[in-house]
Formats: structure tokens, C-alpha cells, sequence
């Protein structure tokens, strides 16, 4: 996979389903500007208050082919083989971005794992393949990041704004004499029963 950030202001993304999954994914959408399309026969209470309010448009119905006429990014919500397929070849020549929620065969992009802390966004991806893990790294990173990162975090990009007139090298210095004394300490541990079997170490292992 070749990881990126897509800019989905004002672009057009259909979702099929109004269950958990879309109510986990759709404010995410909503947040990053896009024009989001909620297709479902019913929607959960976030959802359906989120479309009273006029953040986002629901057409309480079943799915028909012409709904993807005109999207950039179409978000299949639910685990539904046929639907997969159907909206696969659709995509072939409406010509969007199909993402089939755990079902990665049928999906031309995989939704990463983010850490959200001040300016910070860290994605987390297992190409489709163990979001579970990607769920618990990304856990892991949100207990460690602590609102004294945020500060720091804050402070050091106010210090980079305030510093953009002066020539590269002296801009360069000064930041990174800014991050002296700045480190992440890593440590991991394994299930101990699966690390017998698996190969890998059911000590702590701590990177530097």
C-alpha cells in the first residue's frame, strides 16, 4: 500500500449503512470537510441527528446503482459480499474510490488507525490485514501522547511559525536545538503463550 492523507474537502462520499461502523467513520468525514451521502434504510440516533441537522444528507432507502453517479469516494460500511462485488464494478467505470469495511479484496483503499494529540496526527495502518492490532497501537500511542505532548507539541509548531523569515539553516539549527532532549521510549510486550509458538520474545523488549 502506498500510505497517504486524502483531501476530501467539499468532495462528494457516499456511505452505505447506518450502523456502528458509520458511526465511527462518517464524523471522520464530516471533520475533514467532505459532502457525505448516507444511503441506509435506518440510521443510528449520532447519524440520524447529524442529518436533522442538515451536517450531511440520508436518503432512507436500499442502495441503487445511480447513487454513485458523481462521487469521489464511496464507504461500504457493512460486510455484504454481493454489495462488495456490485459496487466493484461500478467503480470501474464511475470512476471512484470504493472502501469495503473488512473486506479488503474488494477495497481500492484500507482506513488507517489516527492519533489525534494538538498538530500530531500519527496513522496507523496494517494494510487491511489486522486492524485489531492497529486499534491497540494506536491505544498505546494515546495513553503515552498525555496533554503535556499536546503543550510541547503546540509550543514547538508556534516556535516553526514564528521562524519562517529566517534563512534555512539558521531556521533548521534553531528547531532542532528546540528538540534537544525530546525522545520516545518504546516498550513492548507479547501475549506469553503465542510468543512461545510465534517466535517472538515474551520479555518486555524496549527500543530506543
Amino acid at each position: 500500500m502506498f500510505p497517504v492523507a486524502l483531501n476530501l474537502r467539499e468532495r462528494a462520499v457516499l456511505v452505505l449503512g447506518g450502523g456502528a461502523e458509520a458511526v465511527l467513520k462518517v464524523p471522520k468525514l464530516l471533520a475533514a470537510g467532505a459532502a457525505v451521502t448516507i444511503v441506509a434504510p435506518r440510521l443510528a440516533e449520532p447519524l440520524a441527528r447529524a442529518a436533522r441537522t442538515r451536517e450531511l444528507l440520508w436518503f432512507a432507502r436500499d442502495f441503487v446503482p445511480t447513487d454513485v453517479q458523481g462521487v469521489h469516494l464511496g464507504m461500504l460500511t457493512e460486510i455484504d459480499l454481493q454489495r462488495a462485488v456490485a459496487l466493484r464494478e461500478l467503480s470501474k467505470t464511475a470512476r471512484f474510490w470504493l472502501c469495503a469495511i473488512d473486506q479488503p479484496d474488494y477495497s481500492d483503499f484500507y482506513l488507517v488507525s489516527t492519533v489525534e494529540r494538538g498538530p500530531v496526527q500519527i496513522a496507523i495502518s496494517t494494510g487491511g490485514g489486522a486492524p485489531l492490532l492497529a486499534r491497540r497501537l494506536r491505544e498505546g500511542l494515546e495513553r503515552g501522547l498525555d496533554r503535556h505532548f499536546v503543550a510541547f507539541a503546540r509550543s514547538f509548531a508556534s516556535l516553526r511559525a514564528s521562524l519562517r523569515a529566517l534563512p534555512k539553516p539558521e531556521r533548521t539549527r534553531q528547531l532542532e536545538r528546540a528538540l534537544d532532549g525530546f525522545a520516545l521510549d518504546v516498550c513492548l510486550r507479547y501475549p506469553e503463550t503465542a510468543g512461545q509458538d510465534a517466535g517472538y520474545p515474551t520479555e518486555p523488549a524496549r527500543d530506543e
